[in-house]
């Protein structure tokens, strides 16, 4: 019989030390019945608000037993006499306030419970600042705030481990105001047409979708868009070069459309929404049809504005345009000198006597290919493009441009640069040799006078999915 009793009571123990009691409640639309609250708002300026807190103890309690409940974030509203009550489910007062800690106004950080009667196991406790009738407590929230029984004592004091839990998240912030950003746009400018146009002689982008998601209803708390005060702002960045303008598929006043003159960056912003659900918006981006498009990457990033307040929601790729039939590389810096000074073009006087560059491509493909290039002076006031310099690189081949063969074309473009005192200017080169990406590689040279050599850096874009790097 005392081996059976010992039994018993090992396996209770086991029980309590398993048991978890519980704090909930059914206030707000949170987690658990949280109180929750939009970002937009800023976490100072929660308000007061009534706060059911139920409390289940997984054990039974005795008479005398004590609860310590600790707040953290926020405090209890403190009542007047400081009296308050732990309720049973049929509304009887089973407990009563004996101690509690208070902040700088006064509010309950830590209350201190007394039990008055026995409370069985799993028997939901509701605190009340009424005695016998059920007045739910008010909570002053100063940002994500939880409650939690820190402290079970028994009736000699000892410490009891099945009444403490885990901390109850009272209060939670999650985002009123959201902005889903789709994949990004990708198009493939045509290097046939000059790259005047996207494949297919298009000058407009496939669709970036924007959504504006205001979840108005599933919020306790929450912020009604005010057209005078808030938005969400869509920011574009990259090389705009070549841009006629970005498109919307709403209309003002709902979106509007600018580009920031200080940075070149598009501006779309989402404004007297109200509560509207969703905002789904296609952007588009339109060339002008008459500048050489570049391969690029235009960024977007979504920022959402409620006064004073600002919050950056998204990020992300938005329009992606590739190399359609080429290869794009940039010299960034070389020199070219008039020919005008050497009457023969030799190139063996520009290597020997004046700053002029070469550059030596390579064609891996099964096809010769045609080598076009772009040049634009340091001084900014001139610039050709599309300018075709005569000259093939053989399949499985390579060739040498000379500082003359560019300057000859260039000029008969119409490129006018601004000289040095001896006749040669810094430029920058692009150039499109039409063989596939991956089967064009390059390597430049700058001469200085006496013939020394100089190797000058050669860029490719990455958004072309080039695998070879130099």
């Amino acid at each position: 019989m005392k081996k059976l009793f010992m039994m018993v009571a090992v396996f209770a123990l086991a029980l309590s030390a398993n048991a978890q009691s519980a704090i909930t409640s059914t206030t707000g639309q949170g987690t658990g019945g949280a109180l929750k609250i939009a970002n937009e708002l800023g976490q100072s300026t929660i308000p007061a608000t009534q706060f059911i807190i139920t409390y289940t103890p997984a054990i039974a309690l005795g008479a005398t037993n004590n609860l310590t409940f600790t707040f953290t974030n926020g405090a209890v509203q403190a009542t007047g006499g400081n009296v308050y009550y732990l309720l049973d489910g049929s509304g009887a007062t089973v407990a009563h306030l004996v101690d509690f800690t208070a902040d700088g106004n006064g509010n309950y950080t830590m209350m201190k419970f007394q039990l008055d009667t026995d409370v069985p196991g799993n028997a939901p406790l509701n605190f009340s600042e009424a005695d016998g009738s059920q007045a739910d407590p008010t909570i002053v929230p100063a940002g994500v705030m939880t409650v939690q029984v820190t402290q079970a004592l028994d009736s000699t004091g000892q410490p009891l481990n099945a009444p403490l839990t885990a901390p109850f998240t009272m209060v939670e912030f999650a985002d009123q105001f959201s902005v889903v950003l789709g994949s990004a746009a990708a198009n493939h400018v045509d290097v046939t047409n000059g790259r005047l146009t996207f494949v297919g002689g298009s000058t407009t982008t496939d669709n970036f979708t924007v959504t504006l998601k205001n979840n108005f209803t599933h919020f306790d708390v929450f912020v009604t868009i005010d057209p005078a005060f808030d938005s969400a702002v869509l920011e574009l960045a990259g090389d705009f070069t070549g841009v006629a303008g970005v498109n919307s598929s709403y209309s003002a006043p709902d979106v509007t459309v600018s580009q920031d003159p200080s940075t070149g960056h598009y501006l779309v912003t989402y404004t007297g929404t109200g509560n509207v659900a969703t905002i789904a918006d296609n952007l588009t981006i339109t060339v002008d049809g008459a500048t050489a498009l570049d391969a690029r990457t235009i960024t977007a990033k979504a920022t959402i504005h409620h006064d004073t307040y600002a919050r950056e929601a998204a990020t992300g790729d938005a329009f992606i345009w590739t190399m359609e039939g080429g290869t794009v590389f940039k010299v960034p810096y070389a020199t070219l000198y008039d020919n005008a000074y050497n009457d023969d073009h030799d190139a063996s006087v520009d290597r020997n006597q004046n700053y002029t560059c070469f550059i030596r491509i390579t064609n891996e493909s099964d096809a010769s290919a045609e080598i076009m290039f772009d040049v634009a002076d340091e001084a900014g006031t001139s610039q050709v493009t599309n300018v075709s310099s005569g000259i093939f690189v053989p399949a499985h081949g390579s060739v040498t441009l000379f500082g003359n063969d560019l300057w000859d074309a260039a000029i008969a473009a119409g490129w006018a640069p601004t000289l040095g005192s001896i006749n040669w200017t810094r430029c920058s080169l692009t150039f499109l040799v039409l063989a596939p990406e991956n089967k064009v590689h390059a390597v430049a040279f700058m001469y200085t006078p006496g013939g020394y050599q100089r190797l000058m850096p050669v860029l490719f874009n990455y958004t072309d999915g080039r695998t070879w790097w130099q």
